[in-house]
């Protein structure tokens, strides 16, 4: 079909600031875009906005809004000291963009799909917490990272879940136990209401 007949959705992007001297790069891995576009989207990439009402402006024409996961959200965006465990945080201007655009997602009824640390930021957007670090805060659980330094050579770690019948996931893919990988240190705490 016509790309003018495709649904856009934003993607937020990533962030890398580069040694001093030189420039800083929004970034995204392609394969976010190359799904979306092979689901029958066209997908536009939203990089750290200097304002929260650039956020808002991008989603006008916007079906819907991915939040891909990036590195740690500052622990002060819902009210808990850093703990020593913590990965790098997300940079301010990052974090502000991704918080301004669920925000407009959210106040323009629009489809949201948070993946990884996306789900993080939506938890935190709407008001809960997170686990800084879950082999810190919840000792003996299913381990979502590969042990150090054997990133590239193993398998991404993996660990059942449930989708539960009824649910609109079910309806995509059907209740049941599925296996999903699994590379994050981070979780959901306290779930917003």
């Amino acid at each position: 079909g016509s790309a003018m007949k495709r649904p856009l959705v934003a993607v937020n992007c990533d962030f890398e600031k580069a040694a001093q001297g030189r420039r800083n790069y929004p970034f995204l891995p392609i394969e976010y875009v190359r799904y979306l576009e092979a689901a029958g989207t066209v997908p536009f990439l939203v990089p750290p906005l200097e304002s929260r009402d650039d956020a808002e402006a991008l989603l006008a024409h916007a079906r819907g809004v991915v939040f891909t996961g990036s590195d740690d959200l500052d622990p002060a965006l819902y009210g808990q000291p850093r703990d020593p465990a913590l990965g790098p945080i997300v940079p301010a201007a990052k974090a502000e963009t991704d918080l301004a655009l669920f925000a407009a997602a959210r106040a323009r009824r629009l489809p949201v799909l948070g993946i990884c640390g996306g789900m993080q930021l939506a938890n935190v957007a709407m008001g809960g917490t997170l686990l800084q670090d879950i082999p810190t805060a919840r000792p003996g659980s299913l381990p979502h990272k590969s042990p150090p330094g054997a990133e590239a050579a193993a398998p991404l770690p993996a660990h059942p879940v449930a989708v539960e019948p009824g649910t609109r996931l079910a309806s995509l893919i059907g209740a049941g136990t599925r296996t999903v990988n699994s590379l994050h240190h981070q979780a959901v705490d306290r779930l917003a209401e």
